[in-house]
């Protein structure tokens, strides 16, 4: 399974192939290197690619014993018997996350996943904007958080504590420390700790700048991302307090209940 805007190398299937044979596995999926031309998407879509990493780490997905299943959409290759076990494609109809369900479906299945990336499988698909961008993140944050409010209000505090705050800190700090005279030893602290933290962020969102080929300076850009990932999600939920179910690919869904 794979989107029309994947563009596949010639030895793709071979490559997918290769890796259920040998790791015994049953889907293998692949998170395809999404579109980065514009800034919006350098800013948005490493980002995207962290906080799906930090939901379903690739390792716990392709771990025997583990309760963590996730694949991504864009690629999917699947043995035909273990879909026919969950019913085929009937399992997922009613699913915005379709992907994820799809692998959760799978695993309780008894399937073995694997997940990860391939440098010669690539979106193509351009994000017009700031706005197809937020849209791609608001349709699904909500279902994401099971449609609990207070899941949305504790995502956007960490998002805003982990990662928004350090450089908000830091220029603080570092406003503190030009005006006063001498040097407070409380301001210099919270300087370090906070430019420390956000040299943390970008040593763990490089790997995602780098495999999207964005500029090296875009690691630095967690704190302003997480800050549009925080608008997102409230957006999302907001949408649906208002009665807007969601909606993708011309299909709406309602939440459960509805």
């Amino acid at each position: 399974m794979t989107d029309a805007d994947i563009r596949h190398a010639p030895h793709s299937v071979r490559s997918l192939l290769g890796k259920a044979s040998r790791g015994g596995y049953d889907v293998v999926s692949v998170m395809a290197r999404l579109h980065t031309r514009t800034c919006w998407e350098r800013l948005v879509i490493p980002a995207f690619v962290f906080f799906f990493q930090l939901l379903y780490p690739f390792r716990s997905v392709r771990r025997r014993s583990s309760q963590v299943a996730a694949a991504a959409g864009g690629c999917v290759l699947v043995r035909r018997a273990a879909l026919d076990r969950i019913g085929g494609f009937e399992a997922i109809r009613d699913a915005v996350i379709d992907d994820v369900v799809l692998a959760r479906e799978l695993a309780d299945g008894g399937a073995r996943l694997w997940l990860g990336f391939d440098e010669d499988i690539v979106s193509v698909r351009p994000y017009k904007g700031l706005k197809e961008l937020w849209d791609m993140v608001a349709r699904s944050a909500f279902t994401q958080l099971r449609f609990h409010y207070w899941l949305v209000a504790l995502v956007i505090l960490g998002l805003v504590v982990l990662f928004v705050s350090p450089p908000v800190l830091a220029a603080l700090a570092g406003a503190r420390l030009l005006k006063d005279t001498p040097v407070d030893g409380w301001a210099l602290r919270a300087l370090v700790c906070a430019l420390g933290a956000w040299a943390v962020q970008a040593r763990l969102l490089h790997p995602f700048v780098r495999h999207h080929r964005v500029p090296t300076i875009y690691s630095l850009s967690l704190p302003f991302a997480s800050l549009l990932y925080a608008g997102m999600t409230a957006s999302s939920a907001w949408r649906h307090r208002r009665g807007q179910a969601t909606a993708w690919k011309g299909r709406s869904y309602e939440a459960p209940g509805e």
